[in-house]
Order: C-alpha cells, then structure tokens, then sequence
C-alpha cells in the first residue's frame, strides 16, 4: 500500500504502527535564491553589528530622572538608577527599539532587536520568503490526536484522551451555555477584561453556525469561561451541588484537552486568554496558596514573552484594536504575576526593565472594535469601564513590584530607599479613582458590592506591601535603632491591624444579609495568605513588646487590647475555614496553643502572661520571612517548647485503672511511667501526608506510595520489613465520566459498582426492567425478568439501630438513636454474577434516601470478584427528573478495565521480645482505602514502632500492615484479609504449627478520628457537624472492656462505649474478626462513617474527615493498651 501522506498514513494504520509514522515534507519550489545563500550574503552585516553590541548598553524605555514617570503610559514603569556614562552610551533611537513582532495566522511572534530574525525583517526582499518558510512549518496538525512525534515538551501533550467529537459533545444545550456566557460577562469582578465583549459574541456565533471548524484554542477558550462561571456560581450560592461540580471539573478539563489539542506552546489567538482563565480557575479552586497556579503563571508568562506582548507594539502590523487588547491582557498577566508570586514567597517572574506596554485606555467595549484606526481617549475616571480596577489596581502594583524586587534581593538597601518606596505607595494609594478609595461601609450604602469588593482588595494590597516593606524594621538590634526605624515598626503593626479588621468586616458582611452576600466568593486564597500575614505579625509585634532586647517603648494599652481583640474575634472565622483550608486549619492549631483557644468555648481570654509565657524560648528573635506567605507565623511559633504540646493536649497518662488484681494494676503503672509521648505535629504530619495521596485502592499507585513511606519509617527505626508480594487481577475505575442516557436525556451518574463488570467504548444499550426487591434483601432479585435487557433496581440508604446492631459490653454508654450505615456495603448490590448468568446486559442501582453528594463515588461493595455485568449507582432524585419508569430506553458507559497481574504487598516487622520471645502479639491495619480515615490505623503503629525501637517488647510484637483489603476476594475466600497472612505464617502465631510461637492477643486499628457528616434529605445537603463519628470500639470479654475503660480516652472522650462482637447478628470487628476465629483475645477499633468509602475529589480537602486531636486520644489510648497487654502474663490475658 502505498503512502497516502496522511498522517498517521492508512499504509502505517494497516500496520498498527500508526504511533511511529512519519516522512519528510514534500519539497518545495526554490526562488531565486535560496534563504540560506541570502542569510550568507548577510554574514558580513551580521559581523558587523557585533561591535556595535559590544560597546552599547541597550536600555528599555526612556531614560529619565525618574523611569516611572517618564513612561506616562507604561504599566510597568519602575525605578532605575543610570549612571552618567551608562545614559550618553545609548541613544534614544537604540532605547526605543522594540524589536520585532509580526501576526501571521497561526499567532504573534517577537524577537529582540538584536536577534537574526529581527535582522532578515528589515529586509522586505528576503521577509516574503522567510514567512512563507516559516508558515510552511507552522502548518497545523490535521488529526484531532497529538501524535507522539509533535515537537516540544511531552509533558505538556500527554493528557490529550479526547477526540473533537468528544470534545464537542461536552458542550451543553445552547440555553445553559447562553447563561453561562452571559454570567460571566455580566458578573462585575468574576474575570479579567481581557476579551472584547463584541469580538467575542460575534465569534461565538460563528462557532454555533459551523463547529467542525472552529479552532481548538477558540473551543478552549469557550471552556474556560463555562469553567469559571459555573465556579462562579458555585461560590456565589455556596453550593456542593454534584451535578455543578461535575460540570466544573468537565469543564476544567476539556480545557486542558483543547490547548494541547490546539499545541498551545506556539501561541496563537485565544491561548493566553485560555491559560489566564484557567490560571484565575486554578486560583479559585485552591483552598490555600499552592504552587500549581503559579506554575501555570510560568508557562503564561513565558508564551506572553515569546509572543512580544511586553513590548508596546510601535513598528508591526498588528491592528490598533488587537494592540489595545494586548495591553489589556499584558496588564492582567502583570498583576497575576506579582499576586501569585507574592502568595507564595517567591520573586516575581517578570523583570521590570525589560517591559515597555503602555497601559490600556479607560474605555468601553462599544467605543472601539476590530475596524478602529484609531483609539478614542480615555474616558474619565469617574466612568467604571471593565477596566478601570485593573488601571487602578496597577498604580499600587507599580510600586508593589519594585518593593517585591527589594526585599528579593540578596543586596542590603539603605533605609532612605525604604522610605522612598513607602512615599511613593502612598502617593499611588492617593492617586487610585475615588470610587475605589477606602470608605467605611456605614459611608457606602450606595456602592455596588463588586465596587465595595475592590476597595477591600486594593486596602489589603496596600497594607499587605506595607508589611513587606518595613517587617524587618520590628525588631531593633541595638538601642539605636528603637528610635530610628520606630515609623517601620508603627506602620507595620498598623498594618497587621487594618488587616484582621478587614478580615472581620468581610466575615460579617459576607454573611446572609450583608454588603457583600452577592460577593462572598471574595474569601480566596489570596485574601486568605493575607490575613494569615496579618496575624502572624500581631502575634509576633507582641511577643516583642515582652521579650526583645534592646526593650521597645513601652507600647499603648489601646494598641495591645486592639490586638487582643482581633485575635479573640477572627479565631472563629479561622475555624470555621479550618473544614477547607489546610492553612486556616494551622492557624486554628497554633492559635490554640498560644493563647488556649478552644473550639468549644463560648469565651476565650487572651491573657499577657499566658501567652507569653508560651512564647519564645530565645532572647534573640529574629523575623525573616517572605512577605506574603505566612512563614512569619511559623517563625511565630518555631520556638514553642515542646513541653508546651504537653500541657495542652497530652492527656494525663496516669489516670485511674480499676482491675481485680495488684499485679494487673502494677504492671499496667510501670507501662505508662515509662510511656514516651509524640507531640501534636507527629499526628498532623502523617494525616497531612495521607490527605495528599487521596485514594489508595489495592494495587494503585498511591497504596504503593504509602507502603514505601511505611517502610522507610520503619527501616529508619532498624527494623528488617518483611513483605508478601501478590499479584491479582485489578479492576481499573473508568476513565471516562460514566456516560448514562434515559428517554434521550443525560442523567447524572453517583458511581460504578466495582468488580461488577466493565463495558466497551459503545457501552450497552437496551429497555429498563424495573425488579422489585425488598428493603431488607432477605432474598435476591429475580434478575431472569431483565434478560437481554438492563435491570433498575431499587437501593435503600438505611440506617442502622445501634442498640441492636452493635450490643454493647456491660458499663459502656448505651447507644441513644440510630447510626448510619456504610452505603456502599449495602446487600443489596451483592452476587451480580446471578445477574450475568440470568443475561442481563446492566444494571442501574436507584439509590433511595441519599444526598447526591453522599452517594458521589461510594466505592464498593469491595469482596468480589469480577461479575461480569456492569453496574451503576444513579440517584433517585436524577432518576425522577427524566421519569424513568419500567420500558425506558436506557444505555450507559462503564469502560474500566480489569488488568491481571496487578502488584501489592504486604509488609511487617517481628520485634523479638526480650524475655517472652515464643509469645506474640499480633497489631494490624490495612494499607489500602479510599480517604485520609480509611485507612489512617497505622499512625499509632508507627508510634508504637518508636516506643519498641527505643525500649523492646517484653514478648514479641508483630505489627502488621495488609494489602488486599479493597479487594478481599481477590486474595482470600475467608472475607478478611487477614485471614490470608494468618494462614500463609502459621509459624508466627498458631501453636499448632510447631515453631513454638503462641499468639496471645490481637489488636486491628481502623478509621481513626472520624468526623461525623450529616445528611439533610429535604435539602440536599450533606455536610460535617462538628462532631466526631461514634467510634466502634470492640473487646473480645468482658474483663478486657472493664480493663480498658479505665484509662480509654477515644474519639469523644465524654463518651465509652465498648461492643461486644459475640452478641452481634454477625460477628465484627473489621480486620480484627479473624482473631476472634481462633480464639485470641483483641481489643480493636473499626469506626465506620457513612462517607467510608467514599473517593474524593482531588481538589477536596481531606482534612475535613477527620478530628486531628480525636487520632491522638484514640492513638494514645492504643498505646497504653499495648504497653499494658505487653506487662501481662498471658494467663492474665486470657483471664481477661
């Protein structure tokens, strides 16, 4: 078969090689003479300009007194200091050379003055030529796939898995994108100005007339503004609504395929304004101040560089209007540069002096359009234009920018330079368009909200560059400099100040009711690192008045109880973010141990002493932090004495024990006097890392990630890890969104049912057979009715009666109500292989008396194996929204894939006891789950692992960590997985194997720390209480309940409740239930909240599942359980 010149050619995709196809272009015609004969004829010009280059400096912009007036119209004005000889060496001509930037078709292209192609430019003869050349290798692909072969970084082409037909059929209903479209142009402070309103709508007519062929960039385009409205609308309504996250994170995404479809790397229309949407997206969905964004930024700066948008275009063929829209945008990238690198400590990307783009004019987008020749003037600045924030907004990021450069460099400046900066800051915040000047609110009862939202974000520029400037000043090191930098120190305080009551008044009037209800999406990560700078330097300012040397004067009253009282009132507002918010989360924490804030307490004194005496361990305290993170609060705190964590949240470890006999009550003493104890950040950093790595289902990536970081930590003890190696068959979830149709109509889908069965690309089609099942699933569906056909079956969310479900231990706290059960090991959803034997082609779960939230990729059940009929969870709420009824048309897609051979490991440690060694005590979790609860159990045996490398066992301890649990049946017919170790090592715990070794007690640790969530049916909202989950913890006898609560101190620790696993419908104790199989004594905990196993988003913060003190009681309390089994003889175990 001959080549075709396709590409990949139909020869190669006969072949199956189409990956590897490729040929060389098809020659051309030569001119006259070649470009390379003609650049040759141009060496000697070359050569001849190098001396020139040599002895000349050239300077960007004008060259004044002051640079940042001499650019009247320059965003990007900045002082430099010339010296004489530098100023006579270059002359204007030379300054003012922008270089070179032409727009062809496939986008701008700058190069500097000093470049060959900006030489071969000047030369009309060889500029046709060089342009056709490079037009001809501009070409762009023709295949809606990147071939493998596409030059430029792989990376930023790999995550293109969409074709344009599927990239097309993303959009929704021209109706919702009409809303869509016009929220965004109409929200006032949601996004940037940087796309002309007209140019836009008449494009985006054009794209519905004939979509087929519309560039990828534009499509990208019109996926980010979808992206950022429905984001918009999110935060505007604080809704969870899963169908509008849904759409958000399909949205985001098909962006993302449309520039690497659109191979963004080469510029072109519409990709910066795709990547500074996707940039403020990004921006929006962090919860604290991440380095995604910024990298982002990064790749944005860069494009915007290649494509000359730093340079005013003097001398180029581009448009008046698309010049005026270049400013627009370069202005927006400025101010995102100094924002996002100022969020995260780092200098700017952008370097002043080489940026010469005037500022855009003040103007409407009716005053000018793409047939302009020439710009009218601006328009006053008491008209508000879509741009006029962002004209404002630069006057302080001028000079923001040139306090941004000082405090990054590595140089020491001298004070007069400080001053000048803080001068000239003023000035700016003097000069800002008096409809954004500060003014208290009881003065603004007419302004807009988004107006009133601009004047807080200009307020908190202006206070947070304050602190940046002079923060270093707060803390003299002589006697001199009390007196000298005493203006630093005020304005710097006074800026902290103004911070936490800006922080206050947006709280307050962001609620129901308030200025700024319809602006409340105003609370992002970037308001939030401010405010985190604020406190963090209050908190300092006073530890300083207390303890520096050389003594501050001695400060107002006034001024310490404002600071007071500010901490006092925004602890609250810390903790309420603190369920979203890793930062805010921190924030809680330390605030809590500085001045013994309580989330429980109705009042919070903040007494001098207290806090001080908490404070600093060293004379010498030195603040160098990056201005905008909240680094200084972590210096804030860096020096806590440990014995502090102790104080406030050890529990007392001496509590009173009451056994039957002295020995038991001797022995149990002697184990917790010689208890060491972890402070709070050993808890915090092993559930940070854990929420990180979000699910972990057996065989994943990310299980294997976290049984290396367990190995590692037990290996940096000394300690020879052990492993079981298996290899199963791992069922992959789909890749694709779950693609459900009914009568015609799209339908949200929650979930797959895992192992149940997977479907092709087409998925399966056929007529739904409603079968009826009762609620209790006391006997299975007659799934023969469904044959050839799809099953929708009923699925009841129900909640389970503590009393009769879990019976409890005499002495415990009796169950008060019901408690909720795990949806996705309901019963119902159980030997679907019946169903593939019967021929049913799917099966819809209709999941009744649950939130879509809730029900949003519940993972399981998880003990079969492949089922061969896929199956799907769908709400009952969408289900009702299409009518599905009995004969419907239904058709969906489930394309997971079951992959053999799949890896995992087992892994555990043998610590020989020092004088019982054929006696075993046997503790294990599992390393699989699905959020930072399932599974968190081995936190304590980690703990536990210290305690026995710094003092060994008296018997030998067995800690082990299990893989397979997600997929029980894939390793074991016995439902647990630790079955299958005890049956592959008889030789380390049953007697009976001969090796001498005898376990004597057993202990699983799951799901620690739950917090408890709560559905509001009514509402359709799922969300945390506050309170924790109630915990499930079991004891084989009664004499091990009435030992261990004593001294238990678990999730609640008003409340002990101890189950009895024998008196249960079914025996349970999570993993721990096979030690009950062979009569070993255990003592396990295995609390199950309804969100289980549930798979989280990856923007969700984890953090929110979980009570990080709740962990350390429940982890200390295993701990004294341990040492204390570990004192007994085994006759006193048993005889508990």
């Amino acid at each position: 078969m001959r080549c075709d010149r396709q590409l990949p050619c139909q020869s190669c995709i006969s072949k199956g090689i189409e990956l590897t196809c490729s040929y060389p272009p098809a020659p051309q015609s030569q001119g006259v003479n070649s470009v390379g004969d003609r650049i040759r004829q141009l060496e000697a010009l070359i050569q001849s300009l190098a001396p020139r280059q040599q002895t000349s400096l050239p300077i960007v912009g004008a060259v004044g007194e002051d640079n940042e007036s001499s650019l009247p119209g320059s965003i990007n004005g900045g002082l430099v200091q010339l010296t004489s000889t530098s100023v006579t060496s270059v002359s204007t001509s030379e300054s003012q050379d922008g270089g070179s930037a032409q727009v062809h078709w496939h986008g701008e292209k700058y190069v500097s003055s000093v470049h060959w192609a900006a030489v071969l430019d000047s030369i009309s003869e060889l500029k046709d030529q060089y342009e056709k050349e490079e037009e001809a290798r501009m070409q762009p692909a023709t295949n809606d796939f990147i071939p493998y072969y596409t030059p430029g970084p792989r990376l930023l082409y790999e995550p293109v898995q969409a074709s344009r037909q599927e990239i097309l059929a993303s959009i929704p209903e021209r109706p919702v994108v009409d809303r869509l479209v016009a929220r965004y142009f109409n929200a006032q402070g949601l996004a940037p100005a940087i796309l002309h309103s007209g140019q836009f709508l008449r494009e985006y007519e054009m794209f519905w007339q004939n979509q087929n062929d519309t560039p990828f960039t534009w499509i990208g385009l019109l996926f980010s503004i979808l992206c950022l409205s429905t984001q918009y609308q999110q935060l505007a309504e604080g809704s969870a609504d899963h169908q509008l996250l849904t759409s958000l994170y399909l949205f985001r995404e098909r962006t993302i395929n449309c520039l690497a479809l659109g191979q963004f790397t080469r510029g072109g229309p519409h990709v910066l304004e795709t990547l500074i949407l996707s940039c403020a997206t990004e921006a929006l969905l962090s919860k604290d101040a991440e380095m995604g964004p910024w990298l982002l930024l990064g790749t944005l700066v860069q494009l915007a560089l290649s494509s000359g948008y730093h340079r005013e275009p003097r001398n180029s063929n581009i448009s008046v209007f698309s010049c005026e829209m270049r400013r627009r945008v370069w202005a927006v990238i400025v101010q995102m540069d100094l924002k996002l690198s100022s969020q995260i400590g780092l200098p700017r990307l952008l370097n002043t002096y080489q940026c010469d783009t005037a500022e855009p004019r003040n103007l409407l987008d009716s005053d000018f359009d793409e047939t302009t020749e020439e710009l009218p003037p601006s328009r006053p600045e008491t008209e508000i234009t879509p741009v006029l924030y962002g004209l404002a907004k630069n006057r302080i990021d001028r000079v923001g920018g040139l306090i941004s450069d000082l405090i990054s460099d590595i140089r020491d400046h001298p004070y007069s330079e400080i001053m000048d900066l803080d001068r000239k800051l003023h000035d700016a915040e003097d000069s800002l368009p008096a409809i954004f000047r500060w003014q208290p609110l009881s003065q603004s009862f007419m302004v807009a909200p988004h107006v009133i939202m601009h004047r807080v974000w200009l307020r908190l520029a202006v206070q947070r560059l304050l602190i940046s400037l002079h923060r270093k000043y707060l803390a003299p090191t002589s006697v001199d400099e009390v007196e000298l930098f005493e203006y630093s120190r005020r304005v710097c305080v006074e800026a902290a100040i103004q911070i936490l009551e800006t922080q206050k008044l947006v709280d307050e009037e962001t609620q129901i009711g308030g200025q700024l209800e319809s602006v409340r999406w105003i609370q992002t990560s970037l308001a939030q690192s401010c405010y985190l700078l604020g406190m963090s330097v209050l908190c300092y300012y006073l530890q300083l008045v207390k303890r520096a040397s050389p003594p501050l004067p001695e400060d107002c009253e006034g001024t310490k109880a404002r600071i007071h009282d500010l901490l006092h009132v925004t602890y609250p507002m810390w903790l309420r973010s603190s369920t979203v918010s890793r930062e805010a989360r921190r924030a809680v924490e330390h605030l809590s141990l500085l001045f013994g804030l309580r989330s429980g307490t109705s009042t919070c004194s903040l007494q001098e002493d207290e806090m001080t005496s908490c404070l600093s361990a060293e004379q010498n305290i030195a603040m160098s932090i990056d201005p905008v993170t909240w680094d200084a609060y972590q210096e804030c705190i860096a020096n806590l004495p440990e014995v502090l964590y102790e104080q406030i949240l050890t529990p007392d470890v001496t509590g009173p024990i009451s056994l039957e006999t002295p020995r038991v009550h001797n022995a149990l003493s002697l184990a917790f006097c010689a208890l060491p104890q972890l402070d709070g950040s050993f808890y915090l950093h092993e559930l940070d890392y854990l929420a990180s790595l979000g699910s972990r289902l057996t065989g994943s990536a990310n299980q294997a990630l976290l049984i290396n970081h367990i190995r590692r930590e037990l290996q940096n003890l000394g300690f020879h890890v052990y492993s079981d190696n298996y290899n199963f068959q791992y069922q992959r979830p789909p890749s694709d969104p779950i693609n459900l149709t009914i009568n015609g109509e799209s339908v949200p889908a929650s979930g797959f049912v895992p192992y149940a069965g997977v479907t092709d690309a087409e998925g399966v089609e056929g007529r739904l057979v409603e079968i009826e099942v009762p609620e209790s699933y006391t006997e299975s569906p007659d799934w023969s009715l469904a044959a050839g056909n799809i099953a929708l079956v009923n699925l009841y969310n129900t909640p389970l009666d503590g009393a009769n479900r879990f019976p409890v231990w005499h002495g415990s706290s009796k169950w008060s109500g019901t408690i909720p059960g795990i949806p996705a090991t309901n019963p119902g959803v159980r030997n679907i292989s019946l169903a593939t034997e019967a021929g049913v082609k799917g099966i819809i779960y209709n999941w009744k008396n649950i939130t879509s939230f809730n029900a949003y990729a519940q993972y399981g059940p998880f003990k079969q194996n492949d089922q061969g009929t896929p199956a799907i969870y769908v709400t009952d709420q969408a289900l009702r929204q299409v009518e599905a009824r009995n004969g419907s048309r239904a058709s969906f897609t489930s394309n997971g894939a079951m992959i053999n051979d799949t890896h995992t490991e087992t892994i555990w440690v043998v610590i020989e006891g020092t004088n019982l060694k054929n006696e075993t005590v046997l503790v294990n979790t599992h390393t699989d789950g699905c959020n930072v609860v399932q599974e968190n159990g081995y936190i304590p045996m980690l703990a536990r692992a210290r305690e026995l490398a710094h003092s060994p066992p008296c018997r030998t301890t067995i800690l082990l960590f299990l893989s397979g649990h997600l997929h029980t049946s894939g390793f074991t017919d016995k439902g647990r997985i630790t079955e299958r170790w005890l049956e592959d090592h008889p030789d380390l715990w049953a007697e009976s194997s001969g090796s001498g070794k005898k376990a004597v007690f057993g202990s699983c640790v799951e799901h620690l720390g739950a917090a408890h969530w709560k559905e509001d049916l009514p509402n359709e909202l799922y969300y945390p209480t506050g309170a924790v989950e109630d915990e499930l913890l079991y004891a084989s006898s009664q004499k091990l309940a009435d030992m261990i609560g004593g001294f238990w101190k678990g999730a609640d620790p008003a409340v002990l409740r101890i189950v009895n696993p024998h008196a249960m419908s079914s025996e349970q104790s999570g993993e721990g239930l096979a030690y009950l199989w062979h009569d070993i004594p255990e003592v396990s905990i295995c609390t199950a909240p309804d969100w289980l196993l549930k798979v989280f988003p990856p923007t969700f913060d984890q953090m929110s599942l979980v009570d990080v003190q709740a962990v350390r009681r429940q982890s200390e309390s295993l701990l004294k359980l341990w040492g204390a089994v570990d004192h007994l003889s085994s006759e006193d175990i048993r005889h508990l």
